[in-house]
């Protein structure tokens, strides 16, 4: 899989849940439903 860096998760289903730093999980990507940035510092 690939690696990838987020600053925020948004939960639907549950608006009060929050991620833990450094938590793995799996993600299932549908296509056009967001928009990933570069990252700023890398550039």
């Amino acid at each position: 899989g690939k690696m990838v860096m987020v600053s925020e998760f948004f939960n639907e289903d549950d608006p009060d849940f929050d991620h833990s730093l450094d938590q793995k999980m799996s993600i299932n990507w549908v296509e056009s439903w967001e928009v990933v940035l570069a990252d700023e510092e890398l550039q």
